[in-house]
């Protein structure tokens, strides 16, 4: 049977389901099988509940959940339904954007409270057989802790197939299963199964007969493929082309897509890169999603 209910891992659906105020429990469920808090988290507030407009969703905007704890602490949520370029420089930017703004006129410097990431995503990124990955910043030898205040979690979700028992946490992860359904029925035997994913599977289900999420699934879809479609159309363009020159403009318009910076070494670069330099230097941008490593 074909599948009815939104798929969850569109970040806009993701942003309607976890951020609205009557799924504040299915949200504390999420979060206490990601972070295993020594005590309940009893208090959360939403930063960020607002959804964008049909503009801003044409565009690659960031649509993750910012929610704040009883004790200060802030998480940041993001489902990540595909790569983007350099994924992890952006995720420390987005880490950093968030931590700094914390900060008042006052500079306070003692009073910023730690930052949570949590990276949702539907690509391998790390080299380790787990699912659930969580990195610090720690001393080298030692492994000492620099500080508290950094802390990245990631679901891989492709993992899902290959992981082991005693790999992760019962509890998250049976919510990438959640994340990762293909059907309606799997959802459904999810929550069979598993009590207290029940709510979140209910949740879906009536966000997925509203007429007004589905248009903005719809929307978000489009953008979505409207991207894609204008990789493909730079990355031919320069193919099709088969000079120099016509190569040059499709990695231009290929780095624009992406948000890679041409600064002047890179302008300098292009200039004077042969017809097959060219293929290859765009070949390895359209791949890797960032400008190749000298």
């Amino acid at each position: 049977m074909p599948r009815i209910t939104l798929d969850p891992k569109l970040d806009i659906v993701f942003k309607l389901l976890f951020a609205a105020e009557r799924n504040r429990d299915i949200l504390r469920s999420f979060l206490t099988a990601v972070l295993r808090p020594p005590s309940p988290i009893d208090v959360l507030r939403i930063n960020n509940p607002n959804i964008p407009g049909s503009d801003q969703l044409k565009r690659q905007v960031i649509l993750d959940v910012h929610v704040v704890l009883r004790d200060g602490r802030h998480i940041d949520v993001e489902m990540q339904a595909r790569r983007h370029g350099g994924p992890r420089p952006r995720w420390l930017f987005n880490w950093g954007a968030v931590f700094t703004d914390q900060l008042d006129s006052g500079h306070e410097f003692p009073r910023l409270k730690p930052v949570v990431c949590i990276i949702i995503m539907d690509f391998l990124e790390f080299q380790g057989p787990r699912f659930h990955s969580t990195f610090r910043v720690l001393e080298v030898h030692t492994y000492e802790e620099f500080s508290q205040h950094l802390e990245i979690h990631t679901l891989e979700l492709p993992k899902l197939r290959h992981v082991t028992p005693d790999a992760d946490d019962e509890a998250v992860l049976i919510w990438g299963r959640f994340f990762a359904a293909d059907s309606d029925e799997e959802l459904e035997q999810l929550a069979m199964n598993h009590p207290d994913i029940a709510p979140a599977t209910d949740a879906l289900a009536t966000l997925s007969h509203d007429p007004a999420a589905r248009e903005l699934a719809r929307q978000r879809r489009l953008a979505e493929l409207d991207y894609l479609s204008g990789l493909d159309e730079a990355r031919a363009e320069g193919k099709a082309e088969g000079e120099a020159e016509g190569l040059r403009v499709a990695i231009r318009q290929l780095c624009h897509l992406l948000e890679i910076e041409l600064d002047v070494d890179r302008q300098q670069h292009l200039a004077r890169s042969s017809g097959e330099e060219l293929l290859e230097l765009q070949e390895a941008v359209f791949k890797d999603r960032s400008w190749p490593e000298r």
